[in-house]
């Protein structure tokens, strides 16, 4: 199903009649997410409702050049658990942001705050494995052009080795990235007779750690926006007022206060444009970004897979 791509109308028409209402600084976010959501809705809502990809069983590359009868098995490999790193975290987005479509709509700002807490917390770990496998993916690269450019049989051999090391540095940054978690998988998945008990570490990804590293590249106040979209999210005073939808006076000694859902209620609408369109605005921002890259590095990978047969093999 298509959505309309814009902003959820009803909340963008309240804006425009009361902007004198709303501080500028919010405005100019939420101005800037008006005009982002449509390429964020193109990129992660209307695509395809689902994707079907081949998944190796095997990461051993004698065992998958053996049955595919083809060089660059190593690199067929990295582009497989690349590709579906990739669509995970494309379809992961999606599904949040269908969620978060609807509770705009329908005025759940809550709902709202906590589905876009969690795609900002997708996006920054995932943003975090990406950066260091598109980092060693460019090592790879410079390797391959001192391959290419040697006539050394000396030099070609330590190039080779250096070039496999890279590889499966990304392999292992992949693995990590796909397999981190604050359980052992291995564990739990025995009381379900799923798995035989074996020992590893068991990896966890702290988001503070992805989002310092994403604001030091960056250059934006993750750590603070985190903070305040937390404030919406957490037992704290600032989720409560998301569900309020008026207050008025009563009388002297007393207020009326009015709290459930705020389907077309304006206040409750410039409230959230007010405490939200900044963490909206990073949030989509660094989707756009990552996604973009992303597909970038699948279609590079895909190449080196097949090019790397000349050079490398």
């Amino acid at each position: 199903m298509k959505t309309k791509g814009n902003f959820p109308d009803w909340v963008a028409t309240v804006a425009a009649k009361n902007q004198a209402s709303i501080n500028k600084e919010s405005q100019d976010y939420f101005d800037k997410v008006k005009e982002l959501y449509p390429h964020f809705v193109s990129a992660y809502i209307d695509i395809p409702s689902h994707v079907e990809l081949g998944v190796l069983k095997s990461h051993n590359p004698a065992e998958v050049s053996d049955y595919f009868q083809k060089d660059g098995s190593s690199e067929f490999i990295i582009f497989n658990i690349y590709e579906t790193f990739h669509f995970v975290f494309v379809y992961q987005i999606r599904e949040l942001s269908l969620i978060m479509q609807d509770c705009l709509e329908s005025g759940k700002f809550f709902g709202a705050a906590i589905i876009n807490r969690s795609i900002f917390e997708l996006v920054c770990t995932n943003y975090y494995t990406f950066r260091r496998v598109e980092s060693k993916f460019s090592e790879c690269i410079e390797v391959i052009k001192k391959l290419a450019r040697t006539k050394s049989a000396v030099e070609k051999e330590t190039l080779k080795k250096q070039y496999f090391e890279k590889l499966y540095e990304i392999y292992a940054v992949l693995h990590r990235g796909n397999t981190a978690s604050s359980i052992n998988w291995q564990e739990h998945m025995q009381k379900f007779g799923l798995a035989k008990s074996e020992d590893r570490d068991v990896e966890r990804m702290h988001i503070s750690t992805a989002i310092e590293d994403i604001q030091k590249q960056s250059k934006m106040p993750l750590q603070k926006i985190y903070g305040l979209m937390s404030e919406f999210v957490h037992p704290n005073y600032g989720s409560k007022t998301l569900i309020i939808k008026t207050s008025s006076k009563h009388n002297d000694l007393m207020d009326k206060l009015t709290i459930g859902e705020n389907q077309n209620n304006g206040e409750a609408a410039l409230f959230y444009i007010d405490q939200c369109s900044e963490g909206l605005y990073t949030t989509l921002t660094l989707a756009m970004s990552l996604i973009d890259r992303s597909i970038k590095l699948l279609s590079a990978l895909d190449q080196i897979t097949e090019n790397s047969k000349k050079t490398v093999h």
